[in-house]
């Protein structure tokens, strides 16, 4: 992991991760890389996709974390959106 996702990490929420087995790790890294080689473009605007999305969050659904079905390739941008609340 880099210096950066520690600096900015928050424990707390690293530690209800941890205990619920929801974590990137190595498995996960290569599985996402793999998807992000032959999905490259967002699914939403079309621009060069860098996310991984799990559409059910894998906190609900651990076993399909790695299920092509329930994941889509994201622009950061895009990404933000569907996690930030929207204010209109």
């Amino acid at each position: 992991m880099s210096w950066v996702h520690w600096s900015t990490s928050r424990p707390w929420v690293d530690r209800e991760r941890w205990r619920r087995g929801i974590r990137c790790n190595s498995r996960w890294n290569r599985w996402r890389r793999k998807y992000l080689m032959s999905n490259p473009q967002c699914a939403e605007c079309g621009l060069a996709g860098e996310e991984v999305h799990h559409i059910i969050p894998r906190a609900q659904a651990p076993n399909l974390m790695y299920d092509e079905r329930n994941v889509q390739t994201l622009c950061r941008k895009c990404h933000a959106d569907k996690h930030l609340p929207r204010r209109d």
